[in-house]
């Protein structure tokens, strides 16, 4: 049996050539995805978002804390159980839970202003 060729056929090193781009492209994009993806755990596991890892000085809540306190982070354990779903997201600085329509003032600002 004769093998006829197609007679719309690439070269082969054309199709060689597309190949090794097809596979380079899908290997940066790969490795992009994992970075980020490796990035975003990072943040999830420290209880901070985006946002507060790339502009922190222009957030109220964050910009008078110590630069290793953030406000959201509630240890890997429970970052991850609220992430998840798993535990509600008390949606308010860490120093505000169960002061729900108080005025937030941090623990250490209360004290500072008693004192005046």
């Amino acid at each position: 049996a004769e093998r006829r060729e197609h007679p719309h056929a690439l070269p082969p090193w054309v199709e060689a050539g597309a190949a090794g781009l097809c596979a380079a492209f899908c290997g940066l994009t790969g490795l992009a995805s994992i970075t980020l993806l490796a990035f975003q755990l990072a943040l999830v596991l420290r209880g901070e978002t985006t946002w507060e890892r790339l502009k922190r000085h222009h957030l109220n809540a964050a910009a008078q804390l110590p630069p290793d306190e953030r406000p959201y982070d509630r240890g890997p354990r429970r970052n991850i159980a609220i992430f998840c779903g798993c535990e509600a997201d008390p949606g308010v600085p860490k120093w505000c839970e169960g002061n729900q329509g108080k005025l937030a003032i941090r623990p250490a600002a209360a004290a500072a202003a008693a004192q005046k």
